[in-house]
């Protein structure tokens, strides 16, 4: 996947993750920035759905927000 996903955090703040070839490469806010390397491993983005991503040790599991938009 290449694009632009928003997850809310259920208040008025979003998480903004670029993707580019499955890997997060850059996410608004910066203080969210140790995501940024990490792998997605979605076959799908629905809205309301979770993105899956791999962590650095190989663990896998969904983000806590749900999907709210992708550009």
């Amino acid at each position: 996947m290449t694009g632009t996903v928003f997850l809310s955090d259920q208040g008025q703040s979003y998480v903004q993750f670029t993707i580019v070839n499955d890997e997060i490469q850059s996410v608004s806010p910066s203080r969210a920035d140790g995501w940024i390397g990490t792998t997605v491993h979605n076959e799908a983005f629905p809205i309301g759905g979770y993105l899956i991503v791999e962590l650095h040790n190989g663990y896998r599991l969904p983000l806590q927000y749900p999907i709210v938009a992708i550009r």
